[in-house]
């Protein structure tokens, strides 16, 4: 499902640093650590040279392979705008020789950043985890973030990581600091707990929606649309549907 809400703008860097390999492995030169908006680090994203005539460099995200044999980004930029800036800066940075980029007014600001978890999916009883979702921190997403219980019975958030070759597991992604893990696990565990609802709606009821301010995410295929909602919520957008349904003129023949 798509979620129903506005992506801040890509000046959400609020830390770089890039470490240069001191030979090219498999076409990687550099590897970069970025904190988005001083909440997560993204470790591992890959400067590698490109094999087509043209040269170059180009910025690969942390990949997972799947099931089926391929790989997908398991954290990156919401958007093409977004992701282009990203890349720019890597490659700037990397051409300059300027390793080490700190945005004081970003990493010194006081405020709550924009934290969403969405796609959140229950697992059934008697699995390690209790749920996997979609972590969006202001212009960045991070997927398959999961939701355990710890030893003392406690909820905590188990971000994304992979096995090493030395049998370790290393984080993909981390939060920055204990303040920026308290707020993540808290949003994790709310909507958790957040009970939703189900409802198909025409082109018009979504339009209305929007316009209402009612959040909601939306299924959209070539002959339906559904929504999901908070229960919370369930009067609002019913009385949005039931609105348009009124106000909608009456043909007479």
């Amino acid at each position: 499902m798509s979620d129903n809400f506005t992506v801040q703008p890509p000046n959400t860097l609020s830390q770089v640093i890039i470490t240069p390999l001191q030979q090219p492995r498999r076409g990687t030169v550099a590897l970069a650590n970025v904190t988005v908006d001083d909440t997560i680090t993204i470790n591992s994203i890959a400067l590698k040279e490109s094999k087509c005539k043209y040269g170059g460099l180009y910025v690969k995200m942390p990949a997972k392979l799947t099931k089926d044999g391929t790989y997908i980004d398991v954290a990156h930029p919401f958007n093409s705008k977004v992701r282009q800036t990203l890349n720019d800066k890597l490659i700037d940075m990397y051409e300059t020789g300027q390793f080490t980029y700190i945005d004081n007014a970003t990493s010194n600001k006081k405020y709550s950043p924009q934290v969403r978890i969405v796609n959140c999916s229950k697992y059934s009883k008697g699995n390690t985890f209790l749920a996997r979702a979609d972590l969006v921190v202001s212009s960045f997403v991070v997927h398959n973030v999961k939701l355990r219980h710890t030893d003392n019975g406690n909820l905590t958030i188990s971000m994304p990581a992979y096995l090493s070759s030395t049998g370790e597991y290393r984080s993909i992604v981390v939060p920055k600091s204990k303040n920026s893990y308290q707020l993540l696990n808290k949003a994790y565990i709310n909507e958790y707990n957040t009970e939703y609802m189900y409802k198909r709606a025409t082109d018009d009821n979504i339009k209305r929606l929007k316009k209402a301010g009612v959040e909601f995410q939306l299924a959209k295929s070539a002959t339906d649309n559904l929504i999901k909602f908070k229960a919370t919520d369930a009067n609002k957008v019913m009385s949005v549907i039931n609105q348009a349904t009124v106000s909608a003129p009456k043909i007479i023949g």
